[in-house]
């Protein structure tokens, strides 16, 4: 998942930015996706900036999704997909369903990299506030394995409730 929309009025550092309206707004209605479609998952793997700190918290404030796990880490703002993928590896052995939200171009890299050949095409580069869910046999987080279970922008889930 990338971070939902950040504000860029305030002069601050680039980690320090928060979300906008809109980025509020979009959380909103991923936390109601995620509450409709029951997706609870077992860990939060989460960029240590503001804005993605603000978008986990937004969108997996209420029980009933929020995972039990989570985990807040610098690598997730600024490494590679390489790095993110190598996170995601090292948590599968012990967790089933992981959440990973982080920045662009990385976390789009990561869901391409790992979307079955032939689906990817259905991937476009994340725009803010997008969920990619892939499902991978046997937790095996090879290259090009995972099957692309949902793909949502958060601006179209708005759009849907306009």
């Amino acid at each position: 998942m990338r971070h939902a929309k950040s504000d860029w009025s305030e002069n601050v550092a680039d980690f320090e930015r928060v979300l906008n309206k809109r980025g509020r707004k979009s959380c909103l209605a991923l936390r109601a996706w995620f509450a409709e479609n029951n997706i609870k998952p077992d860990i939060a793997l989460v960029s240590s900036a503001k804005r993605t700190q603000l978008t986990f918290d937004t969108i997996f404030g209420i029980p009933k999704i929020r995972p039990e796990n989570i985990q807040h880490d610098d690598m997730l703002y600024d490494g590679d997909s390489t790095q993110i993928i190598k996170a995601i590896r090292s948590t599968a052995s012990t967790h089933n369903t992981i959440l990973v939200i982080a920045h662009n171009p990385s976390i789009s890299q990561v869901a391409h990299s790992l979307c079955i050949l032939g689906q990817k095409e259905n991937l476009p580069i994340f725009p803010t506030g997008a969920f990619a869910m892939l499902s991978f046999p046997n937790s095996e987080f090879e290259y090009h394995s995972g099957e692309l279970i949902h793909f949502i922008a958060a601006r179209t889930l708005m759009a849907d409730n306009e």
